[in-house]
Parts: C-alpha cells; structure tokens; sequence
C-alpha cells in the first residue's frame, strides 16, 4: 500500500526561548485522500536526542497544532519534531530537528499560584500554603524577591489600605523557574485581625521583582476564612516598613522600561527587603501579572504525603484516611521469606536449554501447586538451579520456595453470611485507632444511613455497629460476618433481600386448568409466572411461584376466571462507609464508596473476579445437562476415547479458575461465553478429543477444551508455552492442565488471523445475527515457528467480543463455521439463566448506552485503581468518551496513588522493561527515582529494600514532582486505562483528546496516562 500522511513539513530550526514557534505541513504523500489532508488531523510529537544520539519521545503531543513554546530548561538540547497521521516515521523530510536557542534579553515570562502537590490555582484557603512559580528566560542563578502583600478591595482595583505581608528572595533553577512559598495563615490572618474589613474573603497579591540583572505579580487572591472573628480597630503594624509610593528607576533597554508599573509599586507596597535590594541595585529590570478568580467555599489543598515542594517554609507532614473499602484476604504478595524447597521432575530430555525460557516453564508449573500453600518460586532461584546445560527425564532439581504474604484485595459485592474485611487506607497514622460505621444507602434492613449491625469475624463474635482496628503498615483492617447475631434477623434480611411486596396482580385465564392437587397447582402457578414475567419486569416488579401457589385455592379454573396474588419489588442493599481518626494533627473523617457505581452490593452472589467454588461448578454442570435431559448430571469426562489423566470435578475446577484468572476471563459474561463454548466443542464436557477428525489435519485433531486444530495451531500454543504438543500432540487431550490452559490460550490470542492491529468484523450470517457486523477490535500479532518456517499472525480476544456478547461471531471464531451454532446459543442462554445473568451481576444495568448500540462500562482492576479514586465529573467524561468511540469496556488499572504504591509500580515497570525505556517516559524527577532503582540493583540489594529506597526519594523530591498520580484529586483526577483492553484504542485516544477538561494524555506502558481537570 502507498504511503499516506504528511510528507513534509517546514518551520524555525532555531526557535527563541520562551516565543511561540508555529511549523506547518507543507507537502503530504500523494497517496493521501483528499479528505485526510487535515492539518486538523495531524500529530505533532516532540523527541529528545539524548547522549547516544538516539531520539526517544517527551510524550509531548498535539493534534492539529503545530504552536510550540520552549522553557529555559530547552536551551542548547536538540529535539526532533514530527507531523503524522498514522505513526512516526522517526526520520526524514517528515521530520525537523530543533535546537532551542537562548532570548537576547532576560526577563521573567510568567509567575503562577500553585497548591503544595503543585496544582495550578488562584482559589485557596486560609489553611493554605501557597507556593508562587516564576518562570525566566536567561536569568539562570540570579536572585529574584518575592512579596506578599493583601488587598481589601474586590476586583482588580487595589488602593493604598493594601498592607505589607512577607518578602522572600529565591534564586533561579537551571530549569528557569524560581519558587517561593508562603503560609496564609500565619500571614493573610494575622493581617487580618488587624484591620482588614472584609477578612471573610481576603484578597492578595504577590509580587515578584527582578533588579538590574528583580519584579512580577499575580493577580490577587481571595482567602477563605471560617475562623472569621470581628476585627480590631485598624492600626499599623508595629515595626512595619513606612510606605513609600516612589517609582522604582527602570533600566534602560529593560522589559520594565516598556511597561507600565507593577501594582504594588502604585499601591505603595513597601518592605525593606526590596528597599535593600533597591540601594544596591537601583534599576528595576522585568515585572509581570496575571488575572484570577477566587471562590470564598474553597477547601484547603492536601499536600502531597511527606512531600517537598520548593520548600523555605517548613510544615508539618500531612496526615490523613486516604480511601476504605470492603475486601477479601488472598495470599499472593510475594515476600522474600523462605519456606522449604520443592523437587522438580524433568518431563521430557532437555538439551542445550535456554535458561531464561525454562526456568519461566518451569515456574508456571511449581506456582498453582504450591500457591495453596501460601507459597511461590522466584525466577532468579530457579536459573541459580539449573546449573547444567542439558536435563535427562526424570531427572529432579531442588528449588527454593518462598512464602507468600496476605494482600487486601478490594470486592465489589458478597452475600449474606460472607466473612470478608473491613479495610480503612491510611497515612501517617500509624498505631492509631480507626473507627468504620457500615451505612445503608436505603431502607432496606435498617433504616437510610444507619449504622448496620454485623457480626465480628471470629468464632462466637460479637454483633458490633463500630468497627475498630489500629493502623499498622498504613492499614487498618477488621474481619467480619456480613450477617445480624440473631439468626431470626437473619431470616428478616434474607427475606427483604429476596424482594418486598409490592401491590397485586389479577391474572385472567386463557383456558381451563386444574389445581386440585399441589403438583397441579405448582404447574400452573409456574405458568402463570412465566407469562407475566415480561409484564411486570417493566414495573421493575416479579411473582413468586409460592405466592401464586397460595392464592390458587379452588380445585379448578377456567377461561376467564380470575386470581389475584401479590407481586414483589426487586431492592439491592448498597452500602457505604464512615471512618474517622484522631492523628496527631487533627480529628480526620470520610464517606467512603457514597456515589453511584461505588456503592458496595450485598446479596449479589456473581462470578466476577472470583472463583468460581467446586459446589457452584456442579451445579452449573447438572442444570446444564438436565437441560437436554441427559442421565449423568455430575461425571465428566465419560467418553471412550477420552484418556484424560485427572476426570475428577476438584481437579478440574482448579485448572479452570487458574485459566480464567491467567487469561483475564474475570467476569460474568466473559466465564458465561467461555463455558458456552467449550460445553460444546467437549460434547457436554464428555471428551477431550475430536471423535472423528478429518484426514486433512490428522494428527493435528481437535483436543482440549477449545479443540485446539490444525498443525499450525499447536506450533502456536508450543511457541506460547514452551511445551512441545506438536511432537506430543496427545497430551493436549491427555494432561488436564494442557486441556485447560490450550483453550485459554486460543480465547485470549490463539485465533488465527491476518497480521494487522485492527480486525474489523466482516458482514456474515453470524454478524447480522448478533449485531457485530463493521465492528472494529484491536489486533494483537504473535509469532511462532512450524517446520522450520518462522510465520506470524494477527489475533483477537474473544474477551472482548464476549464483553459485546455478541455470541455468532465468538462462535463463528472457535469453530471456523456454523457447527452447532443453535446450541451454542442454548448453551450462552442457558448458564446465562444459571448465573442469574445480568440481574444478579454487579456490572448488570448498570452501564452507559455506547453509541452504535452496546454499554460503556468501566472497570478498576488492580490493587491503585480505586473507584472512589475518579470523580462523577471524569465518570461522565469517560461514559460519553466511551461511547463516542465505540467503547464499550474502559479498564481502568491504577488512579491516585501513594508514594508506597509509586515507587512498586515503577519498580515493576523498570523491570519488566529496561532503565533506559522508562527514563524515556519520565522527567527529571521520576528520572532520578529510576536511578534508585538502577544503583540498589548494581548492589545487589533485596526488591523490598530498593522500593523502600525510591518511595524515599519520591518523598524527598516531592511526590507531584514525580507523578501527578500523587497530585491532589480534588484539583485533577489521574489515571491509567489500559490500551489492550479498549476495543478502538485510536478512537478513544481522539474523542478523549477533544475534550476541553483534559489536562494532558499520554502513551505509557501500555497504558493511556489521563489527567482530567476538576
């Protein structure tokens, strides 16, 4: 295909530091449509040519502008700009490489109000430390003075009342900015008290001045003050610098010299430290301002946990309850404490062996056997292990084990009688008392936010309304029965949970129907709720088969006849949660999971993210199988040809739950499709092996759950997983875990396709049947080797047609064709109706319409994507985003963050990638973070040790400074949304980038990086 896109594009190579720059597209391929020849739709991305000579990204993008303005911080580096449509090119006339060039004349170009976690503002509070940003060009090392003086008059008109604060000096950075801060309480207040006439809404300004080789000021502030007292008679500020409204001598060729005068000199602010400078350096050189506008409501910013900003003025560290939630206990945080060894037994002969790939084979072997004894193997003990280059069968090595450390993992919903955890985040308060109070959304077992009674999580506990547990490691957690003492009560709760009655239906009969005996009466009643099901599901309403039984007392009915029974109102418990603290500072409180799809469920018993339980899996087995009116309802595996090595039912839902968590089937609907599938594809779960395949890819014939098929099929999963099931093709029908993780494997990327990014799905009888016909999916490309051929493929997760439930086209997937295309469907209907799907799911109605039909439903999986970590403001964003770009799914991984969670997450992304891929994504500040990383792995330090050591220095460099996922969420919401996961990651990246809200998007390990403005 011939190229498309810009081909060229013109602009300064020698942009002036701190002027705006604008480059253009000046040629575009000739292949280009007419209709893409949008300057509006092209990319502008700035790359950093670093030591080796190499380009690496800024992640600084713009689409349809070309307007660039370099920072001192850019002088003398060299950037290399590039306009696309589709993906950088890297090089060539498409590109233009910039060298930054210092301005003629130094001066300050901007200065700005900040918040502690260096949030932009000019609304603040009393409680406040503002922190004021000037911004210089060529002024690198000079001193700058900073002053803070009030104003009491609104607007911008200031008069001569206006009163002498605070001065501070600061010198600026080798980045152009110079910072000072300032504590509005001690200094806004006490001015105050002494005269100022509207103190309830205080308004000032700051100043700053730069002299012959020092001035600037932002527009006054208004201070929100509740302490509010009447003040004293005004009277001048003992030892006050008397005012003088002099003018300062501007100096000749300055900025200043073109300027009016700032507004503390005509105000006649005066303070003797600019009066110092001004004898020594008497001409005034640059001074500027900017406009803002305050809300006297405005609640003071959180500085950022143990963080430093451009610190002058020293405050305590801040302190506070950071989120609480419901959660259940796993062990799966991986500790470096030992627990024994385990002996491995080799398969197969392995000779010449890579270290890396079986040590990774050998590893995804030992974990699921030893997890359930809260234990793991690490990757490194295992290449330590393996000190040979060749292993005979049978031949065993001994590896050490580790222990494996409880995590709180956050749940969304659970039913009555559930033992699970009460958890308050905390920070800074350690050894402290928390108190929880478990609140009711509605009335439904005790009253509208009352305090709800459970039972503690122990045996013969207390039925208690406060839950209190002492902070340790940041958390305070209490185990709980989410069940009243009393098991009376219990019956009341269970009761209202199985519906509240709610009025009367008559139901007329169409014909005649005996109800003389109570089979006869179950029958009919059964009918009778059936047929009135879709009726009353429109009232939100249902019947109990029970009720209608009650009220058939005559011995018969006939056509006409009447009875009435009462009907039921469908209710859902939610909950949310109180806690308070007394810290050390202050008394800290907050309402935790009180908004609308935050809210915890009870009652609500779906599989999603979670396993699904031996009796539970039974139970699906035997409805299903009753369904088509089989025999066996509980024996799998039957078949003749079947030689399946462990047929047992608690073997293999182990195997099952392992697959569903290690390829992201997690949650209802995706488990429903999945079981839909290999239901059939095994004949009702009787074979793991095609009865009759076909010569053309004998003996590549269907086995394992999925019917894995096809020599190229199984070169595949044999380049996925190490194991060599093309020379050993049996075991895929043989080894229940092979039978298993083949068909996970196929559902998540074994689907063979053409290579590409994007398949879009193709109009077939099976897309028109369900609707998927145009739809667009990203593609995924894996390779692998088959009879010494290297091939490559393009393939789709069926998780996200699943997600789509578009059911034809998952099937038309699996199996290539129509084969038992109406029973797939039963079977999709069927477990549907099992898992109570969607009414009972907490993902179930509770979605955004997406445009094109579909929902937008959004996801928090991982340990920092909290729910409550997102305002209803981004919600919304994220809801019309969605469904603008045909997004159904939005998974998002990780929002706001503590110095703890940061420096974990960056030391798994440093080691998952390289130093070099990740100082590429980071500033200066995250940059030395990484270097933490780079100096405790050259010495050979302990993982835990070195995450200790970079949450220290995020702490010492100020924790905004390093992420803005540790910024105030209050000022801008942060988060990551998985790329992988979004059906058109493209289109969603567009439709996100065109909202005025947006602060900034970035492409970051594997993730949208997104701040929203609040």
């Amino acid at each position: 295909m011939a190229k498309q896109g810009v081909s060229k594009i013109s602009g300064n190579p020698a942009p002036v530091i701190g002027e705006q720059t604008t480059y253009m597209v000046s040629d575009w391929y000739p292949a280009t449509p007419s209709e893409k020849r949008n300057p509006a739709l092209v990319t502008w991305e700035l790359f950093k040519k670093r030591p080796d000579g190499s380009f690496t990204t800024t992640n600084i993008r713009k689409t349809g502008s070309g307007s660039f303005t370099f920072g001192q911080v850019a002088a003398k580096h060299t950037y290399r700009l590039e306009a696309y449509l589709h993906e950088p090119e890297g090089k060539g006339p498409t590109t233009l490489d910039i060298t930054p060039q210092p301005a003629d004349v130094p001066k300050i170009s901007s200065v700005e109000l900040r918040y502690v976690d260096d949030a932009p503002g000019t609304v603040f509070s009393y409680q406040d430390k503002l922190v004021a940003k000037a911004k210089c060009i060529n002024l690198t090392g000079e001193k700058l003075i900073f002053t803070l003086w009030e104003d009491d008059v609104k607007g911008n008109g200031h008069d001569a009342n206006n009163l002498f604060v605070e001065s501070r000096e600061a010198v600026v950075d080798k980045t152009g900015v110079a910072a000072a801060e300032f504590v509005l309480t001690k200094a806004l207040m006490q001015q105050a008290a002494k005269g100022e006439r509207n103190p309830k809404e205080l308004q000032f300004y700051v100043t700053v001045e730069y002299y012959k080789n020092k001035k600037h000021a932002t527009s006054d502030a208004k201070v929100n003050n509740p302490d509010y007292k009447a003040p004293a008679p005004p009277s001048s500020p003992a030892g006050a610098p008397k005012r003088d409204p002099a003018a300062s001598t501007k100096a000749e060729g300055s900025p200043a010299a073109s300027k009016s005068a700032p507004q503390k000199e005509e105000k006649g602010i005066v303070d003797s430290m600019t009066e110092s400078v001004k004898k020594k350096l008497a001409e005034l050189w640059d001074w500027a301002e900017s406009n803002g506008i305050i809300k006297p409501d405005q609640k003071p910013a959180q500085a950022n946990p143990q963080g430093k900003t451009t610190s002058i003025v020293q405050e305590p560290k801040t302190e506070g309850l950071l989120d609480a939630y419901f959660a259940k206990e796993e062990f799966i945080k991986e500790t470096d404490e030992a627990a024994g060894q385990h002996q491995y037994k080799f398969g197969n002969n392995n000779n010449n062996i890579d270290k890396d790939k079986i040590a990774g084979i050998i590893k995804s072997k030992i974990d699921p056997v030893v997890k359930a004894d809260k234990k793991y193997t690490k990757l490194e003990n295992i290449k330590q292990s393996l000190t040979k280059t060749s292993y005979k069968k049978d031949e065993v090595i001994s590896i050490n084990l580790f222990k494996l450390g409880p995590e709180f993992i956050r749940i969304n919903s659970a039913p009555l009688e559930e033992e699970v955890y009460v958890v308050a985040k905390a920070f800074l308060l350690e050894g402290k008392e928390v108190s929880i109070r478990i609140k009711e959304k509605e009335s439904v077992f005790i009253a509208k936010d009352a305090d709800l009674p459970v039972l503690e999580g122990k045996e013969n506990g207390n039925e208690i309304t406060v839950l209190k547990a002492i902070v340790q490691n940041n958390l305070a957690k209490v185990k709980i029965k989410l069940r009243p003492k009393a098991d009376e009560k219990l019956t009341e709760w269970k009761g209202k949970l199985s519906g509240i009655k709610d009025g009367t239906h008559t139901y007329t009969f169409g014909g005649n129907n005996a109800t003389s005996t109570e089979e006869q009466k179950n029958s009919v009643a059964k009918t009778i709720a059936d047929k009135i099901k879709s009726q009353l599901s429109t009232q939100k309403k249902f019947a109990k088969t029970e009720t209608i039984v009650k009220a058939l007392t005559n011995d018969a009915y006939h056509k006409g006849d009447t009875v009435t029974f009462d009907v039921y109102k469908t209710v859902t418990e939610y909950l949310w949660l109180k806690a308070e603290c007394q810290g050390n500072l202050k008394k800290h409180e907050g309402e935790f999971l009180k908004k609308e799809g935050a809210y915890f469920v009870v009652g609500k018993r779906c599989f999603c993210n979670r396993d699904i339980t031996l009796q539970e899996f039974e139970e699906i087995l035997k409805k299903l199988r009753e369904s088509e009116g089989m025999a066996n309802t509980s024996s799998m595996f039957t078949a003749t040809n079947c030689k399946l090595d462990d047929k047992t039912n608690e073997s293999f839902i182990k195997k099952l739950n392992e697959a569903f968590t290690k390829y992201e089937i997690n949650t209802c609907i995706r488990k429903i499709h999945f079981l839909a599938q290999v239901y059939h594809e095994t004949d009702r779960l009787q074979t793991t092996k095609e009865y009759n395949g076909k010569d053309s890819y004998k003996p590549y014939v269907g086995r394992g759950l999925m019917q894995l098929t096809w020599k190229d099929g199984y070169a595949g999963y044999k380049s996925y997983s190490g194991v060599d099931v093309v020379t050993n093709y049996e075991k895929v029908a043989e080894e229940l875990n092979l039978t298993v993780d083949t068909a996970g494997w196929f559902w998540q990327q074994g689907k063979q396709l053409s290579p590409g990014s994007t398949w879009t799905v193709p109009k077939t009888s099976f897309s028109e049947y369900d609707g998927s016909t145009g739809k667009q999916f990203p593609k995924q490309e894996c390779t692998y080797e088959v009879d010494g051929v290297s091939k490559k493929y393009g393939t789709v997760n069926l998780n996200l047609l699943a997600d789509a439930d578009y059911i034809d086209t998952v099937s038309w997937l699996v199996n290539g064709g129509g084969n038992g295309r109406t029973e797939r469907r039963k079977y999709l209907k069927e477990i549907k109706k099992i898992f109570k799907y969607p009414e009972e799911c907490i993902h179930g109605g509770k979605t955004t319409p997406a445009a094109g039909g579909g929902t937008v439903n959004i996801h928090f999986e991982g340990e920092t994507a909290l729910a409550d970590g997102i305002s209803q403001r981004t919600r919304t964003i994220l809801e019309e985003v969605g469904a603008a770009s045909k997004n159904n799914d939005i998974y998002i991984t990780s929002t706001a963050r503590t110095p703890g969670d940061q420096a974990r997450i960056m030391y798994g992304n440093i080691s998952r990638t390289s130093v070099a891929t990740q100082k590429g994504i980071y500033a200066n500040a995250g940059d030395q973070v990484i270097d933490v990383y780079a100096a405790g792995k050259k010495a050979g330090k302990a993982e835990a040790d070195i995450i200790s050591e970079m949450e220290a220095k995020i702490n010492e460099l100020g924790p905004s400074t390093v992420s803005k996922h540790l910024a105030n969420p209050e000022v801008m919401n942060t988060f990551d949304v998985s790329i992988r996961r979004l059906s058109n990651p493209a289109d969603f990246k567009s439709e996100m980038q065109k909202r005025t809200e947006l602060h900034q998007l970035l492409d970051e390990n594997g993730a949208y990086h997104i701040e929203i403005n609040q």
